[in-house]
């Protein structure tokens, strides 16, 4: 028995509807672009919500036993929409590009905030708050584990499924396992990269490289691999000297400027105003100012 994404969708599906049944949650998951779920966990689920308070009014905002009770099970929006639930059910469910690109970075752990502003300079507008719901309701990478989401993808392949991630369950799995970085690059979105920071990481996998390599048993094959390994080690670091080399050429030019010191003095009162001031000071006053500074 796996997790399923739609885990919180699934629970305002059995709050919503009375005694539905496994074959009605699932034909309303797949209306939705979502694999089925398993009996048992469907089970699970029943279990989990326990029993609604007396008097259950899910559609009355006023009554706040049925509030306080929708918000335990974290349906509370769905019964009660806002913007930023409009917004998911309209901008994202129904878009097929954006929910492909939120979904694949959702697996690559990227931040709402950082969806949403990258998503909106590639001209996919969308907010984080929109982001958040659909990762709650929909696409929870909070209550999946890896083994959870690898079923998820066989499932949705099988002859139950919708088939939806079928195409691009390899890059949702290459995101899940890679993260933010790789999640970016796979969905389509432009990030600058830090040549220096590449180069940093490839070097440090190689040399890891090459230790699990010196590990093997003696064989001609484990020279050679050990021989292009350091080759490529070698390579890297050169690389790597050079853009220190130009880094320390560009500080040394900075050293070219100086921070200089003013030399000038702020004014003393009395030779500012020698009869007085608009202050109402006298000349006798501002002289005794003078004396005491000078002191």
């Amino acid at each position: 028995m796996h997790a399923h994404p739609s885990h919180y969708f699934i629970k305002y599906m059995l709050v919503s509807q009375d005694d539905i049944a496994l074959d009605s949650v699932n034909s309303t998951l797949a209306l939705h672009g979502m694999a089925p779920v398993e009996p048992l966990h469907l089970v699970e689920i029943r279990t989990e919500m326990g029993e609604p308070p007396e008097d259950f009014r899910p559609w009355d905002r006023s009554h706040k036993p049925t509030n306080r009770w929708l918000r335990k099970q974290k349906t509370h929006s769905l019964f009660h929409p806002d913007e930023a639930t409009f917004e998911m059910r309209e901008g994202i469910l129904k878009n097929p590009t954006l929910r492909r690109k939120v979904e694949g970075l959702l697996l690559g752990n990227v931040s709402y905030r950082e969806i949403a502003y990258r998503l909106q300079k590639d001209g996919l507008p969308v907010t984080d708050l929109a982001v958040a719901e659909y990762r709650h309701y929909f696409w929870n990478t909070e209550v999946m584990g890896l083994s959870d989401w690898a079923a998820y993808f066989e499932l949705d392949k099988g002859e139950e499924g919708t088939g939806r991630t079928a195409a691009t369950a390899s890059v949702y799995n290459s995101a899940l396992l890679a993260g933010p970085g790789l999640a970016l690059y796979r969905m389509g979105v432009k990030k600058a990269l830090d040549r220096q920071v590449v180069m940093l990481e490839i070097h440090e996998e190689l040399y890891y490289t090459f230790m699990e390599i010196k590990s093997l048993p003696l064989s001609p094959q484990k020279v050679e691999m050990m021989g292009t390994t350091v080759r490529a080690i070698v390579r890297v670091d050169d690389q790597l000297r050079s853009s220190e080399s130009a880094l320390h050429d560009v500080l040394k030019k900075f050293e070219r400027f100086k921070v200089l010191q003013d030399q000038a003095t702020v004014p003393k009162l009395i030779d500012l105003a020698p009869t007085g001031s608009v202050s109402q000071k006298t000349r006798a006053e501002i002289l005794m100012s003078r004396e005491a500074h000078n002191e």
